[in-house]
């Protein structure tokens, strides 16, 4: 017959091993969450910004007055990279269009789809932002950006 003692296996230590070998898996998890959300706003901030610089440059038609904000724009493409400084992006980023983005990382180009500004034919512009974002965990995998472009569509409204 065996006795038993009330002596349990000592255990010390254990659990800062345990710690050790979850902390990082947990912590990398948790900053690709936090990493995850802030990619989800940026892109939002792409996407409402060429949303904002379409309808600005939809109502700088032909018929827009001359002193207004650089007066009419188009029909002739504009592209600007950074903070252009010129009555285009001026008045973008007056609007605050460009919130949430770094404007020195920002490119806005503007076409005149149909080749005119004249919102009576049925004219429409196209606005396209693009930046760059570099993620939180690649500073600790290797540094790596990731370009995001959003375009959009409008009539021009007079």
């Amino acid at each position: 017959m065996m006795v038993q003692s009330g002596k349990r296996p000592t255990r010390r230590g254990a659990a800062m091993v345990e710690a050790a070998i979850i902390l990082p898996a947990f912590l990398t998890l948790c900053l690709g969450v936090i990493d995850l959300g802030i990619a989800v706003f940026q892109n939002h901030a792409v996407a409402e910004a060429s949303r904002q610089t379409a309808r600005i440059a939809s109502v700088h038609g032909s018929m827009a007055p001359s002193g207004w904000a650089g007066g009419p724009w188009g029909p002739t493409a504009y592209s600007a990279a950074g903070n252009a400084g010129d009555a285009y992006a001026t008045a973008i980023q007056n609007s605050g269009a460009m919130s949430g983005l770094n404007p020195a990382n920002v490119t806005i180009a503007i076409t005149w789809i149909d080749g005119g500004n004249n919102g009576q034919n049925g004219n429409r512009v196209q606005a396209s932002i693009s930046t760059t974002w570099t993620p939180l965990i690649t500073y600790v995998f290797g540094t790596r950006t990731v370009n995001l472009t959003a375009t959009s569509i409008m009539p021009i409204a007079h």
